[in-house]
């Protein structure tokens, strides 16, 4: 099948660009990604333990679509962001120095911009999605960020004005909880296996009700 060989290419290019620290295994324990902060931190460390699990998220069709959306925006603002580059700072935590990189989908030395894909209508930006952006311009020292949803209808533009402060950002590792939002739960893939997941994925059964006889 055609798509095989499509899926093995793409899973290839987004391996080999995103996550190729991940799968040699040349990470440390007190090394981060920006995301990895914002997510529940038993989803991190079963992902940095099974980094073969991100195939899943690459093969749903929804992944593809961001994943195409992400490389092609790239492609074309490439001019306007040649100074993109994985970004990196150190901050203490405790006894314990950190080290937090950051890749913005864009930055041109002023602003960052996040894109998202999503394809339900867009009332208010996820938190969590505005964190993510606060942090790259905490990251960047950029004063300006975006954050854009892209949907099959409508684009939906946030601006973002506040970069995270580095006591904020502190705050979220010493109280990096799993999981940082009971809702991501529902959507894990490690649901079945992890203890600290909320999501409800037994099967309720009903007990069957006897008749009482006079």
């Amino acid at each position: 099948m055609i798509v095989h060989e499509l899926l093995r290419k793409i899973a290839r290019y987004y391996i080999d660009k995103y996550f190729s620290w991940l799968f040699s295994g040349d990470f440390r324990p007190d090394t981060y990604a920006v995301y990895e902060i914002l997510e529940c931190r038993a989803k991190v460390e079963f992902t940095r333990a099974l980094p073969y699990t991100i195939m899943n998220t690459i093969v749903a069709p929804a992944s593809l679509v961001g994943l195409l959306l992400h490389e092609g925006f790239g492609t074309v603002f490439s001019e306007e962001c040649k100074l993109n580059r994985i970004f990196s700072k150190k901050i203490q935590v405790d006894d314990r120095e950190i080290t937090i990189n950051g890749w913005p989908d864009y930055y041109d030395g002023d602003k960052v911009i996040e894109l998202k894909f999503t394809t339900h209508p867009v009332k208010e930006p996820e938190p969590r999605h505005v964190q993510q952006v606060r942090m790259y311009m905490w990251l960047t020292e950029c004063k300006k960020g975006y954050l854009l949803y892209v949907t099959p209808k409508k684009v939906y533009e946030f601006e973002i004005t506040q970069p995270m402060t580095e006591s904020e950002i502190v705050d979220l590792i010493k109280n990096w909880t799993s999981p940082r939002d009971p809702a991501e739960c529902q959507q894990c893939q490690f649901k079945n296996i992890c203890p600290y997941s909320r999501a409800d994925v037994r099967e309720r059964r009903e007990e069957p009700k006897t008749e009482q006889v006079a």
